[in-house]
């Protein structure tokens, strides 16, 4: 059983990839989209501190589109693009 609280902290320890949050039969549709949307959120950050000059994040661009295409798999919109600032 998935200790959901503790996976949305960090979406990416707690699932290999985006994919295998569509899989898990323990969580409901609610809860895989907030655990995709923490896990794009995470990724954006990584982006932005990667153009920062700091270390690169785990995944990249290709995470990032995982993630999206995962949510749009669950009928959600995977992101809204470039917002107003760096982190969209």
């Amino acid at each position: 059983m998935i200790d959901f609280e503790q996976a949305l902290k960090n979406p990416g320890s707690a699932f290999e990839s985006p994919e295998a949050i569509l899989e898990s039969g323990d969580l409901s549709r609610d809860q895989k989209i907030k655990l995709l949307r923490q896990w794009e959120y995470d990724a954006l950050q990584l982006q932005v501190a990667t153009e920062e000059n700091m270390p690169p994040g785990d995944g990249g661009p290709s995470r990032l589109a995982a993630i999206r295409r995962a949510l749009e798999a669950l009928g959600e919109e995977g992101g809204a693009g470039p917002g107003p600032t760096k982190y969209g």
